[in-house]
């Protein structure tokens, strides 16, 4: 169980470095479709 809840922390990060570059790439390139 321990494992699983290391594994549910590092998804949680990763999705929240993904939102993170997303939204930069939103404000720097605004043209950029999607």
């Amino acid at each position: 169980m321990k494992r699983l809840k290391k594994l549910a922390e590092e998804n949680r990060k990763l999705k929240q470095m993904y939102a993170d570059f997303t939204l930069e790439n939103r404000i720097f390139k605004p043209t950029k479709p999607g």
